[in-house]
């Protein structure tokens, strides 16, 4: 009882604010939404309900306890998580758009908007900046998928 009293306490410190109609857990003002629940168990079918929130809550508490003691200051993790923020995102608009979200990635997105562009004539440095290439060697792979395309003999022909 002591237990399931002290989770009680945890979750619901600093979430009493929120909207309690859309929020399906709290953990120190970190909200589980309606949508954001019903993302979730999208992803995993196997799980309940009720499973997916003590995963969630469990979770969170683990991100809360390794911000607190700088756990995200180390480059790896940061670095791990951002990729991580980043595949959350694309998976969720590529979602919204109708699209099939397993598909798509952060890499894919970006190798075909470097191949197109640089297919439409787009200059290095211009695609550089907008993908954040480092290096002019890596955009040149792209551009030479692209003359592929743009150069290919087939492309001459009708069929």
């Amino acid at each position: 009882m002591l237990n399931k009293t002290i989770l009680f306490i945890l979750l619901f410190v600093g979430c009493s604010q929120q909207n309690e109609h859309d929020s399906v857990a709290c953990v120190n003002g970190a909200i589980l939404t309606k949508q954001g629940l019903e993302d979730i168990s999208e992803r995993n079918k196997t799980l309940s309900r009720n499973e997916h929130i003590s995963v969630w809550i469990e979770e969170e508490l683990l991100y809360q306890a390794g911000k607190k003691y700088g756990v995200l200051k180390n480059k790896q993790v940061q670095t791990t998580v951002d990729a991580f923020a980043r595949s959350l995102t694309i998976k969720k608009y590529t979602a919204l758009a109708g699209l099939d979200s397993n598909k798509y990635s952060g890499h894919s997105l970006r190798s075909g908007f470097a191949t197109s562009t640089a297919e439409l004539g787009a200059e290095e440095r211009s695609i550089m900046n907008m993908t954040g290439h480092k290096t002019t060697q890596m955009v040149r792979r792209y551009i030479q998928e692209a003359n592929l395309f743009k150069n290919n003999a087939l492309n001459k022909i009708e069929i």
